[in-house]
C-alpha cells in the first residue's frame, strides 16, 4: 500500500468521524495518530532504502529479496509483451530505479524544459542494444519469457540479470561523430552500431557554432582511454567530481540525463555541457591535467 493510499484512508476516516460527530473525541485522536504514524513509517522506510542503495553489497541483497520490496510492484509495466524493468547503477535518483517504456521517454523529461520527446527510441526492444550500456543500465528485471534476450548477461536470480557490458558512470570517448540535426542523430542511435561505446554522437543543430571545437576529434585513431587517466572520482546524486590527465583534447561522458540546471567547471572555470547521443551529458576537456566538477 502506497503512502498516498494510506493518506486517503486517513482522510476518509477523519471525514467520517467529523461528519458523524462521535461521542468520544479521544478515539478520533488515536486514529489520526496511528494513521499518521503508519504513513510516516512507510515514507521513511522507502527513503532509507533509496538513500542506502550505494552501500557495499546492498545491490546483491536488494535483488535477492526483490519480491519483498513493495515499491517494485507499484511501478508501471512496460508496453512490450514481456515485462522488462531496468534498474540503473545510478542509485540515488528518485526511487532508486528508472523505468523505461521501450525508451520512448527515457528520463521523464518535462516538456516545460523544451526537451524533445525521444520518440525514435520507442521501438528499441533489443536488450542488447548499446544504448542501455551507455545509459548505465546495471540490472534488468524481467520475467522468464524475456530471458532469451539476456543470454550473455549474468543471472542473479529468476527475474534479475546483471548487465556485464555496462559502461562506467564517467568515461572518455575515443572520437566524435557529428550529425546535421537531432532527427539524424536519433536515427543513428536507433540503429545501434557497436561503435557507439567509443564514438560519441552530437547534433550540429544542438551544438551550433561549437562544432569547430570538435574538429580534431573527428578522425583520431588512437584510443583515448589507453592514454588518459582518471583519478579521485566522486559520484553522488547531485555532484560529480574527478581529476583527469589527458595528452590531447578529450570528450568526457557522464551517464546522467542532460538537463538545463546542471552546471560544470574545469579548474574552476564554467564550461558548457553538451548533449551526447541527444540525451546524456558530455564535456570537452583540453589536453593536460584538470579538475572537473
Amino acid at each position: 500500500m502506497s503512502c498516498w493510499t494510506k493518506f486517503s484512508i486517513l482522510s476518509l476516516f477523519c471525514f467520517s468521524f467529523v461528519y458523524f460527530k462521535p461521542k468520544s473525541n479521544w478515539l478520533l485522536v488515536v486514529l489520526i495518530i496511528c494513521d499518521l504514524g503508519m504513513v510516516g513509517y512507510v515514507y521513511c522506510r522507502n527513503r532509507y532504502r533509496a538513500m542506502n542503495m550505494h552501500k557495499k553489497n546492498y545491490y546483491e541483497d536488494f535483488f535477492l529479496r526483490i519480491q519483498d520490496k513493495e515499491w517494485i510492484s507499484e511501478l508501471p509495466k512496460t508496453e512490450i509483451p514481456y515485462r522488462v524493468r531496468i534498474i540503473f547503477q545510478k542509485e540515488d535518483w528518485g526511487r532508486v530505479g528508472y523505468i523505461y517504456h521501450k525508451l520512448r521517454h527515457p528520463f521523464g523529461y518535462p516538456e516545460s524544459l523544451g526537451i524533445e520527446r525521444l520518440d525514435k527510441f520507442r521501438y528499441i526492444d533489443d536488450l542488447g542494444h548499446p544504448i542501455f550500456d551507455i545509459l548505465g543500465v546495471k540490472f534488468f528485471y524481467i520475467d522468464k519469457k524475456a530471458s532469451v534476450f539476456l543470454k550473455d548477461n549474468k543471472k542473479v536470480n529468476d527475474s534479475v540479470f546483471l548487465n556485464q557490458d555496462v559502461m562506467p558512470l564517467v568515461y572518455i570517448a575515443d572520437r566524435v561523430k557529428l550529425f546535421k540535426d537531432d532527427a539524424e542523430l536519433l536515427g543513428a542511435v536507433y540503429k545501434g552500431k557497436d561503435e557507439m561505446k567509443n564514438v560519441v554522437y552530437f547534433s550540429r543543430e544542438n551544438i551550433g557554432d561549437d562544432a569547430n571545437l570538435f574538429s580534431n576529434l573527428l578522425n583520431t585513431k588512437q584510443p583515448i582511454d589507453s592514454i588518459a587517466k582518471f583519478t579521485s572520482i566522486v559520484y553522488k546524486s547531485n555532484k560529480v567530481e574527478f581529476s583527469i590527465n589527458s595528452p590531447r583534447d578529450a570528450i568526457i561522458i557522464l551517464s546522467e540525463p542532460w538537463l538545463p540546471p546542471w552546471q560544470a567547471s574545469v579548474d574552476g572555470k564554467r564550461t558548457k555541457i553538451y548533449q551526447a547521443y541527444g540525451i546524456i551529458q558530455a564535456i570537452l576537456i583540453p589536453k593536460g591535467s584538470h579538475f572537473v566538477r
